[in-house]
Order: C-alpha cells, then structure tokens, then sequence
C-alpha cells in the first residue's frame, strides 16, 4: 500500500505535464472570409500608399488556401478593380494565421508608348472565315 501511494503521488505532476502541451498557443487558422477581408485591407493600404485610394472590398477578389510542406501554406487573394482611366489589380499573400504578408499593387491601364501605331485589320479579314 506504501508502494502504490508514492506512485500516486506523482499522479499529479503528470498531470500537469501532460496539460503543458494544450497551454501553448496555436496558430488560429482563418476562415475563407476573413482571409479576404483582410487581404482586401492589405491591398487598401498599399493602394492608399501608392495611389492615395482604397478601392478593393473582399468580394472583389476569392481567397484561396494553399496546402505546401511544413508550414509554408499560404492564402492568396487576387482582385482587379476598375480605377480612373485603367484598372488597378492587387496580389495578396499571407500565411495561414494572417502573418508575413506579401501585397503587390499594380496599376493595369495601358497607355500606348510615343510612336506606337495600331494596325488596321486587313480589309479582305472576315471573322466568319476565321474561325470567330
């Protein structure tokens, strides 16, 4: 019986020890929504930075997650949005918990270089014959 209470009496400290594992913090994961209305955030402020504007809303663009190796998974939400006389198209990319974001911002307005001459589809092109 002396035996058995000494080894009861570690039953505690195992206890506690088992449990430490559950105390750390994890990663919270997060939903497909608020990976886009966060990238749509990050997008806002890189455009407010460069172009002085926020035009991205979340459902301008779909997030989706992708599973890598080792903790490399990563969302990524893109969205072009009509902006002054172009567009303006953003690429967001962050990990799983919302953490190390990577947020390019690009206008996408096509302004035709000096000298730059668009040629006339020849007359006898018929979209019939094409294939159009």
């Amino acid at each position: 019986m002396h035996c058995l209470r000494k080894g009861l009496a570690f039953l505690p400290l195992l206890l506690v020890a088992l449990s430490m594992p559950a105390c750390r913090q994890t990663a919270k994961s997060l939903t497909s929504q608020t990976a886009a209305e966060l990238a749509a955030q990050l997008a806002n402020t890189e455009a407010g930075r460069r172009f002085d504007r926020r035009p991205f809303i979340a459902s301008a663009g779909r997030a989706v997650f992708e599973v890598k190796t080792a903790g490399k998974d990563r969302w990524y939400w893109t969205a072009r949005v009509g902006f002054g006389s172009g567009d303006v198209a953003a690429l967001v990319s962050f990990a799983r918990d919302g953490t190390q974001p990577f947020v390019i911002v690009l206008p996408m307005d096509f302004v035709p270089p000096k000298g730059f001459l668009v040629q006339p589809l020849p007359t006898q092109f018929s979209p019939s014959a094409s294939g159009f």
